[in-house]
């Protein structure tokens, strides 16, 4: 079983490096990490009151937090036995399952971006140009060479 899991994950890295995410899913779909953020929100309206104290809180959020771990956990460990039984087909689809939901290419582009864009924004701090040469550049490119 171990193998066989590991031989998903491998592959669902693999098609998510070379394929990304498949915005034509998430188009129609919300994303995963929209519904445990819409998840997150609810818990936060819904148990962290401003009329408890912080120990309360802290409490509240820490269940919070373990119930939607604890559900994740049991919706894959659910979708897993209901497609392991059905062989290669199952595995095939479980990669899929897991290459939709894995986002890691996603993930490395947007905090690429984010971080392009706070060496660009230190750059400028730091020599004072305040122009034009106050780019975003990749990590790569020196200064005064985009």
């Amino acid at each position: 079983m171990a193998d066989e899991t590991l031989l998903i994950l491998l592959a669902a890295l693999a098609a998510d490096w070379k394929f990304g995410e498949p915005s034509w899913l998430w188009s129609r779909l919300p994303h995963p990490v929209v519904l445990f953020g819409r998840a997150i929100g609810w818990l936060d309206r819904s148990f962290n009151l401003e009329s408890d104290d912080d120990g309360a809180r802290y409490r509240k959020g820490a269940v919070g937090i373990a119930a939607l771990i604890i559900a994740s956990v049991l919706a894959g460990v659910l979708l897993h036995g209901f497609l392991r039984p059905l062989g290669i087909i199952g595995a095939v689809l479980e990669g899929f399952l897991v290459f939709a939901l894995i986002a890691q290419r996603s993930l490395i582009d947007h905090v690429t971006a984010v971080a392009d864009g706070l060496a660009a924004q230190w750059s400028c701090r730091r020599t004072g140009c305040g122009g034009e040469d106050c780019r975003p550049r990749s990590r790569n490119a020196r200064p005064g060479r985009g």
